[in-house]
């Protein structure tokens, strides 16, 4: 058994019609294919010396990231039932796959931008989650306070400690307010 990979799908207009609708596309021998798609018979028999074809599509909903383009070489023999599955399976886990890549390189980007956005922004933005443990501070602290991130990650109750001692209750207030739900400056 011989596996070729087409990098052109838009080659086999049939078989195009099948991956569209998420169905895999088995021709068990290249010379069933109709006549009025030669030029897929050909190309399939001219290339590949294909002896039978089995497109299965590379889908995770809602998308479609391509197609496995298989062929047979071994005329004594064609694609049973298991093979059939068996590769069926696999095209769905490929897709999986390429699908967690996309999905991975994608929220990647989106971090990246993210955080070029919140690095340099002029004021200073500390996010608390719901129990009042400080998750981020950027970079303007420091230009502010005179503190580091790190030094302010490190301290008992930042920012209490890097605020003047007439603010402090204000300050708590405030801060008792942001782990309620509020938000402001």
């Amino acid at each position: 058994m011989i596996w070729h990979v087409s990098q052109r799908i838009d080659d086999f207009p049939c078989s195009l019609r099948h991956l569209r609708w998420f169905e895999r596309d088995h021709c068990p021998q290249v010379c069933g294919i109709p006549k009025l798609l030669a030029h897929e018979r050909c190309r399939a028999l001219r290339e590949y010396d294909a002896a039978s074809v089995l497109n299965i599509p590379l889908w995770a909903d809602p998308r479609q990231y391509g197609a496995l383009l298989l062929t047979l070489t071994d005329r004594s023999r064609g694609w049973s039932e298991s093979d059939v599955t068996l590769l069926k399976i696999f095209g769905q886990v490929l897709a999986s796959g390429i699908a967690h890549a996309h999905m991975k390189q994608t929220l990647t980007e989106r971090e990246r931008r993210f955080r070029a956005i919140v690095n340099y922004a002029s004021d200073w933005e500390d996010w608390l989650d719901p129990q009042g443990k400080v998750l981020y501070i950027n970079a303007a602290v420091q230009r502010i306070t005179g503190y580091a991130v790190e030094e302010c990650l490190s301290m008992p109750n930042y920012p209490l400690p890097i605020v003047h001692e007439d603010d402090r209750e204000l300050v708590s207030e405030r801060l008792t307010g942001a782990i309620a739900g509020s938000s402001g400056n």
